[in-house]
């Protein structure tokens, strides 16, 4: 079943048959990732900053939309801005090693063994407040723990995050999470991973992996998925060279070798539109013309996302650079997969709210309002 069906389901078990009831949530959960980024923004840079990405991301046309038609793009959204939210709240307590048992705990696929660490863990707070009277000790320790056991546990039961943004998320968390490490942690933790690829080459003979053959699946999936939506519909685009879309050609369609030349120059033109599309002289049916409203106001607020990020990189790196990582992650994705406009417009919604975000700290820069609190 699918693992919306299965949410859905879950609804219907708690409300009754109510489709308005999933659609409330949905628009629910858009309004929390709203309030999520606004406490983030404003306790990061500034109030005024703050209000302009609430009143931006609470008011974007696709995201009411997606909200009112009960799509899980709005919840996926919201998972990814909690984890970004939490990651951030956290780094403060974050050490070594919580980030080995982090890693410890994501690498358990056991669903019983994570509920077990959740208790364990959960009782450890208790009795470490409530009978020992300590203010942090364990909840500075424990607590970023079991938020990853949260999520982690809620993505394996309704798996409302798909494999392919999870994965992305997970990785600009980890990779964001060490640079708040001293020198000695950054040591211990380039020792381990050198290591690694001193194993890395025993493991792959010993387990018959072959890199190069895995790569060359990777570029047929990418090329089939992009191509088998140019097909299916009348709003699809080519990225790939024309040789790969030739249906006349049986030998070409089973062919998926690129040079490095073709390969920087369709990942390029998969950016710009991952980024930017529908383009205007791609206006050809209602969606995309009811969508060129949009993209008109996308458009000239693309300056000051350039500028809020120039901002927000130069000053507060360390707080970003998961949004940063995550960002590119995705829109990489959806550059070398999408190959419909219509999706890649919906699914660009995954990191709207962040650019929102951005283009807020841009704007209240253009004004002339404070951006950066010294936290």
């Amino acid at each position: 079943m699918d693992s919306y069906a299965k949410y859905i389901g879950l609804v219907y078990s708690v409300f009754g048959y109510d489709p308005v009831m999933v659609k409330f949530i949905n628009s629910l959960a858009s309004v929390f990732t709203a309030i999520l980024l606004f406490l983030l923004i404003k306790e990061i840079f500034s109030v005024k900053t703050a209000n302009i990405a609430l009143v931006l991301g609470l008011f974007w046309p696709s995201i009411l939309l997606w909200s009112a038609t009960g799509l899980k793009d709005t919840l996926t959204s919201f998972w990814v801005t909690l984890g970004v939210f939490a990651f951030c709240k956290i780094k403060k307590h974050l050490n070594l090693l919580q980030f080995l048992l982090v890693l410890i705990i994501l690498a358990t696929t056991n669903y019983k063994v994570n509920i077990l660490l959740f208790i364990i863990m959960s009782v450890v707070i208790i009795i470490d407040t409530k009978f020992i009277h300590r203010k942090a000790g364990s909840i500075n320790i424990l607590a970023p723990l079991i938020l990853v056991l949260v999520m982690k546990l809620s993505l394996e039961s309704l798996r409302l995050i798909r494999l392919h943004i999870f994965i992305p998320l997970l990785l600009a968390l980890l990779l964001s999470a060490i640079s708040f490490f001293n020198r000695k942690q950054l040591a211990f933790l380039f020792s381990i991973f050198f290591c690694l690829l001193l194993f890395a080459p025993f493991y792959l003979s010993k387990h018959h992996i072959n890199v190069h053959r895995h790569f060359q699946d990777f570029t047929k999936n990418s090329i089939s998925s992009q191509r088998s939506q140019l097909y299916a519909a009348d709003t699809g685009y080519k990225v790939y060279p024309d040789r790969f879309y030739r249906i006349e050609d049986r030998d070409y369609l089973n062919t998926f070798d690129l040079t490095p030349l073709e390969s920087i120059i369709s990942y390029i033109k998969g950016l710009a539109y991952a980024l930017f599309a529908p383009f205007p002289w791609l206006i050809n049916n209602k969606m995309t013309f009811f969508a060129s409203f949009q993209m008109a106001i996308y458009y000239i607020l693309s300056p000051f996302v350039v500028l809020g990020l120039l901002i927000a990189t130069r000053y507060k790196w360390r707080y970003v650079l998961p949004v940063l990582i995550f960002i590119f992650l995705i829109v990489s994705m959806y550059a070398l997969f999408e190959g419909n406009i219509g999706t890649v417009f919906r699914h660009r919604d995954l990191i709207t709210t962040f650019l929102l975000s951005f283009s807020a700290i841009g704007i209240s820069k253009f004004l002339g309002y404070t951006t950066i609190r010294e936290i």
